[in-house]
Formats: C-alpha cells, structure tokens, sequence
C-alpha cells in the first residue's frame, strides 16, 4: 500500500515537471512588455490643455490614444513694473493663457572694492603678527 503510495506522488510529479513547463513556455512565447514610442500627435498640448498621440509598440505593433503633459508656460520678458530705492518688481505673462509670474530683484549697494580693502589689511596685519611673533 506504501509502495503503491509513493509510486503515485513519484509519477504525479514527473507529470507536473514535464508538462506544465511546456504550457508556460508556450504562453510566454507571445508575452513581451510592449515598448511604445509616440507615433503621431493628433492635439498639440498647451500649457492650459493636454494634447493627444498615437504611440505604437515597437515589438509586436500595437497601437493605443494616450494624453500627453501639458506644455510648459511661453513666457514674454521679464518686464519691471515698480521701483523702490533697493528693490523692484518684475513681472512676465504666459503668450498663451495670460498666467502671470512676479519676481523681486533686491539691488546691491554694497562696495565690493571695500571688502577686498578690508581682506588685504587683514592679510598685512596677520603677516606683521607672524614676523614679530616668529622673531630669531
């Protein structure tokens, strides 16, 4: 009865070894992730409107719609609008949905010869420390 047993479980899996691999290696045959390139634009997007395009798989052909990302702003110059005494304001606005973007230019008063003054009086001083601190 043993015997008879394991003979049974032996023989059930010889046939799963054998046989079910070959089933899923027919399935895999056709299976291939499909790799899609954009074929043909049917909308062109904007920044306010997804477009539309065609993509195609390169391996087997297949064809799908899909949306494509909204277009980014096209934006006029940066144009000043208001000026303060250390500061102004600028603005550009969207060519195609009239968005408008500001932005603060902070003006700079400060003297940078000063600060290359200040840096060499430093080098000099710390050089006569050394030489007076360094004396033979």
């Amino acid at each position: 009865m043993f015997k008879k047993l394991i003979t049974c479980l032996v023989s059930i899996l010889i046939v799963m070894f054998t046989f079910v691999p070959i089933q899923v290696q027919a399935q895999q045959k056709d299976f291939h992730n499909h790799y899609y390139k954009m074929t043909k634009v049917l909308q062109e997007s904007t920044c306010t409107e997804q477009g539309y395009a065609i993509f195609t798989c390169q391996h087997c052909g297949k064809t799908v719609e899909r949306k494509i990302n909204y277009a980014e702003h096209n934006f006029t110059e940066w144009e000043e609008y208001k000026k303060e005494e250390k500061r102004s304001f600028q603005v550009r606005e969207c060519k195609v949905c009239g968005e408008q973007e500001t932005r603060v230019v902070v003006k700079s008063n400060r003297y940078i010869g000063g600060n290359i003054v200040i840096c060499i009086i430093a080098l000099v001083i710390v050089a006569l420390i050394i030489k007076f601190y360094y004396k033979d």
